[in-house]
């Protein structure tokens, strides 16, 4: 099924060009790092570009791989693994900004040493076997020498529910996901965000322990613009900090342009967003993708990415 979605989007692609004045549209999954997007789309125009910008969200890998192939987004946040694989599949997709969000498993523990305190428990995780929460876990785990026994929900907000009866004994939750299981837990069961993979990604891989997870990547006939590139990716740098100084202003702008997100949201917490700036965020990103590839090499499209996945292609 992901195949077909790959060639019907290439195809589309290649008989779609982008009018100049055409929206710019955005989009981003039910994480503190689509904050940003809705801020640029917020100021209705990108700054240096007489651009309108539009946000729209996305819930589920697979509904983003629909939006893709529909030609329906321009700039898209993504895991820094489908970005490969739309670039192995010969789909414009070109990388401006890379981050290294927590991904925290959450348990009914204070805190846990390493992921082997989790040894053969059972951990619960969203969306399918081949996606980004999957894939760290298994690399982590195997290469901590670690067993693990894992499930799938269909979503982030499926597996906090199945966490908070009991189903499971940990799930892998990025944010806000992680501090709403913690908020609806109840006293009988209190939860806890008891490891952030980021430091067991650091202890397994001392040698690049930035766990580069997340990228915002231009994707369509607007990944060959320079122009548009390097105004998404300035405008998206300055947005981040304000979210981060504005947070009241930030949740409303949610609760405007994406009530799913605005609901699990946590009030009075800050959202921190931790980019990775220029080589450092390409060299991190570079080391988890080859990891990933070495693990299954579907993971990345097949093939190996290099810093081609950073240019626009010719």
């Amino acid at each position: 099924m992901k195949r077909l979605i790959y060639l019907v989007v290439l195809c589309l692609l290649a008989a779609s060009p982008v009018g100049a004045a055409e929206p710019l549209r955005l989009s981003g999954p039910p994480v503190v790092e689509s904050l940003p997007l809705m801020a640029m789309a917020s100021q209705g125009r990108l700054p240096g570009l007489d651009l309108a910008v539009e946000f729209r969200p996305w819930r589920g890998p697979d509904q983003l791989r629909a939006m893709i192939a529909g030609g329906q987004v321009d700039g898209v946040l993504i895991t820094t693994a489908m970005a490969a694989v739309l670039r192995a599949r010969g789909l414009p997709c070109r990388v401006l900004a890379v981050m290294s969000p927590p991904v925290w498993l959450v348990t009914a523990k204070p805190r846990l040493a390493s992921l082997a305190d989790m040894a053969d428990r059972p951990i619960v995780l969203p969306f399918g076997p081949g996606e980004m929460p999957a894939l760290l876990l298994r690399a982590v785990a195997a290469q901590s020498g670690v067993s693990l026994r894992t499930s799938q929900a269909g979503s982030a907000l499926e597996a906090v529910n199945l966490l908070a009866m009991g189903r499971a004994d940990g799930a892998v939750l990025s944010e806000p996901a992680a501090s709403l299981a913690v908020a609806k837990a109840g006293l009988e069961r209190p939860l806890h965000k008891s490891l952030d993979l980021r430091q067991a990604w650091a202890l397994a891989f001392p040698q690049c322990p930035q766990l580069a997870s997340t990228a915002l990547a231009l994707v369509g006939p607007r990944a060959n613009d320079p122009a548009v590139g390097q105004a998404v990716a300035r405008a998206f740098g300055q947005s981040c900090p304000w979210v981060q100084e504005h947070d009241d202003q930030a949740r409303a702008l949610a609760a405007a342009m994406f009530p799913d997100l605005a609901a699990q949201l946590t009030p009075g917490a800050r959202p921190v967003i931790s980019l990775l700036d220029g080589p450092e965020g390409q060299r991190a990103a570079l080391f988890v993708l080859a990891r990933l590839h070495e693990l299954s090499p579907a993971a990345t499209g097949g093939v190996l990415p290099g810093p081609e996945l950073w240019a626009a292609q010719p």
